[in-house]
């Protein structure tokens, strides 16, 4: 994968192997229950689908004065203003079915210095048509252009890419599941690791216009042992909550059993944890965050939630020859207090094709739920849509 970056261009060339599939609208369904979704469009199987971008002030211009003057409490029938002002120093502009808040903020630098920065916060949304691509090096440009557009503020492209700071980061996978969710939903229920500590547990909801469960807070400061987790219904989201959104730039796309998957990098200490990178949470950086990372991210936020479906050990499984020898790895390794997470990452890590690492993995994941005893839980055609790459 290639990054070719310049003053007003960037973009992404990938090199992948592709196989014709069923689909429902412009989404790929592979078998009877799960594969992850992959769009005609579309480059990565997990992607941005918001963040937080801040640019030091000092690379802006042409602040519109809009983000700058004091929103007042004004008495509607005698027209006195309260002074003490509401909100200050931010801005958001409407658009259909979503919005874009600019702001200006003083924070603490890396340095330890206080610095003014602008601050956008930016949905996926704003790609309109192009949303369910989640926000790309193959279409930063295009965001760039549409934020300029609003006329609050100008900066370069370059600037843009490689001066600013990310956080919040919300990750996104989208992906087509045959089965009842619903269903899936209570088993997922089921598998939540117990602690009585604040802001762990979860949250399931099952109603008419919103299924799914929530593990955390999206606003959590616990984000290394209960980082903010999400599964719900993407399609029934789209047809009630974002109606509006949908119905002016998606209506050619068909939603059914369209499930998405988020979890957040809330920081530049969460993003060095997760990419390895010191003080590298620039948008250049968030962008090109390999596959394998951001797989990552929703790993350690599942295995921070969820306990793998288990049942009792069958001793008459029968393994042989490399399978067996494999087994007895993977036994040792975890016996002695190896996790699964990094072990499997290390048997993975020479593989630098990616049909084969995926079906390594497939073959792994195999091998560790014989060790964990699992049954054939429906759960598991999930379970392994959610951590495959």
């Amino acid at each position: 994968m290639q990054f070719h970056t310049g003053q007003n261009s960037l973009r992404m060339e990938a090199h992948t192997t592709t196989k014709s599939t069923p689909k429902v609208g412009n989404f790929a369904v592979a078998g009877n229950l799960t594969e992850p979704l992959n769009i005609d469009f579309g480059t990565d199987q997990i992607a941005v689908d918001s963040l937080k971008i801040r640019l030091p002030l000092d690379k802006v211009s042409n602040l519109d004065s809009r983000l700058t003057s004091p929103w007042l409490l004004v008495n509607s029938y005698t027209g006195e203003i309260d002074n003490r002002g509401t909100k200050s120093n931010s801005y958001t502009v409407p658009a259909i079915g979503y919005s874009i808040r600019y702001g200006v903020e003083r924070q603490i630098t890396y340095d330890q210095r206080l610095k003014d920065f602008l601050t956008m916060t930016v949905p996926s949304k704003i790609l309109h048509e192009r949303y369910f691509e989640g926000i790309t090096a193959d279409n930063v440009e295009l965001v760039y252009n549409r934020l300029q557009s609003h006329g609050l503020v100008k900066f370069s492209l370059e600037d843009f890419l490689h001066n600013s700071g990310c956080t919040d980061i919300d990750l996104k996978r989208d992906f087509v599941f045959g089965a009842d969710f619903r269903q899936t939903v209570r088993q997922l229920e089921k598998q939540v690791k117990p602690s009585n500590r604040k802001g762990k547990g979860c949250r399931p909801f099952t109603e008419r216009d919103n299924v799914g469960i929530e593990f955390s807070d999206r606003r959590t400061k616990s984000y290394v042992s209960s980082p903010f987790l999400k599964f719900y219904d993407k399609g029934i989201e789209l047809l009630h909550k974002s109606d509006v959104f949908a119905k002016a730039h998606l209506s050619s796309l068909n939603f059914e059993n369209l499930i998405r998957s988020e979890t957040t990098i809330k920081n530049s200490k969460h993003f060095s944890r997760i990419s390895g990178i010191k003080q590298g949470n620039q948008l250049i950086n968030v962008l090109k965050l390999p596959q394998e990372d951001k797989q990552r991210a929703f790993n350690l936020a599942i295995q921070a939630h969820l306990m793998p479906p288990k049942r009792a050990f069958k001793s008459n499984r029968k393994l042989r020859g490399r399978e067996l020898m494999m087994f007895e790895l993977i036994r040792h390794s975890l016996d002695n207090g190896a996790d699964w997470e990094q072990l499997i990452t290390t048997m993975l890590q020479n593989f630098n094709c990616k049909v084969q690492r995926s079906r390594q993995r497939k073959f792994l994941n195999k091998l560790y739920r014989i060790y964990e005893g699992d049954k054939e839980s429906p759960i598991w055609p999930f379970i392994d849509a959610i951590f495959s790459n």
